[in-house]
């Protein structure tokens, strides 16, 4: 449990709670996000269906975190928040590696005020690891997307 109380982003939450179960937070975030991949997703058989939706979800969220948290913010707040939101995405490409390559998520370092954590992500990097432990893809996806958001949060 997080000691210290998160940075606000605002503008950010995540489409599912903490306690869902992986699978069905993926897909509730998939589906909450709009996007056709979510009508596209439902055509995959099972697994890679729960893989896709856990890798979308996953990217989905950092990307709505720097989209909707940091970059809506007023420059001033941007300001403050800078070191935090790189933090986050940093803690973000980090458990994300660890899901996918079947470690434990949890025991990666990282900020105790990591805001993605307190907005919810917990079930969706058990989804990530759930779904990746049948075959799932590497983590160059994740770097790169972690390496355009930090651009992103540097404007």
């Amino acid at each position: 449990m997080m000691s210290a109380r998160p940075v606000s982003f605002p503008g950010f939450s995540i489409a599912c709670g903490p306690d869902d179960p992986p699978a069905s937070a993926a897909a509730r975030v998939t589906k909450a996000s709009g996007s056709n991949l979510n009508a596209v997703g439902r055509f995959l058989p099972g697994p890679k269906r729960r893989l896709f939706e856990a890798c979308y979800a996953g990217m989905r969220v950092v990307d709505d975190f720097v989209d909707d948290g940091f970059l809506a913010l007023p420059e001033d707040d941007r300001a403050v928040r800078r070191d935090a939101a790189h933090a986050a995405v940093t803690g973000w490409v980090d458990r994300s590696r660890a899901a996918l390559g079947g470690g434990d998520w949890r025991a990666v370092a990282g900020r105790e005020d990591d805001p993605l954590l307190a907005a919810g992500m917990t079930p969706l990097y058990d989804a990530l690891a759930q779904a990746a432990a049948l075959g799932g893809p590497g983590a160059l996806a994740w770097d790169r997307l972690g390496q355009a958001m930090h651009r992103d949060i540097d404007e």
